[in-house]
């Protein structure tokens, strides 16, 4: 079971809570042993994420996602994402796909982050994207509209 929460930083949109947290099941189903989720999703601008960078990791970047594990156990575990809408939208325009797409990628991100895939190095990177593309692929219903 999920608990799925949605914060905004920024100016509200629609999200599809039912597709949200099926595309956050499908992850957590497939590539880890959490059958208990509570998810926190915030999404913020660049400015939010670059101070909690700055603040948690010592960075002063700019990124897309943040992800943030507060418990984990067996079978449970608790996170909070953080996405920067407006680097969502850079990408998206970037990579010649919709905001929608490059919202679910960022989710997919945070949640694989979460359960321990890493992409500090090149080799762990290619298998988070490839893993990522796979299930931005196979999940085809939106979770926002533009």
């Amino acid at each position: 079971m999920i608990n799925l929460e949605i914060h905004f930083e920024i100016e509200k949109f629609k999200v599809n809570h039912d597709n949200l947290n099926a595309i956050c099941g499908l992850v957590l189903r497939e590539y880890s042993s959490f059958k208990n989720a509570i998810i926190s999703i915030v999404f913020s601008n660049n400015n939010h994420l670059n101070e909690l960078k700055i603040h948690h990791f010592g960075e002063d970047v700019l990124t897309d996602v943040i992800t943030f594990v507060y418990e984990k156990e067996i079978e449970k575990i608790e996170l909070e994402i953080y996405i920067s809408v407006e680097m969502a939208r850079e990408n998206a325009k970037e990579n010649n796909v919709s905001l929608d797409n490059e919202i679910k990628r960022l989710v997919v991100h945070g949640i694989l982050h979460a359960i321990d895939y890493d992409d500090q190095d090149p080799k762990n990177q290619r298998v988070m994207f490839q893993l990522q593309e796979k299930i931005i692929e196979k999940f085809n219903e939106k979770i926002i509209d533009e």
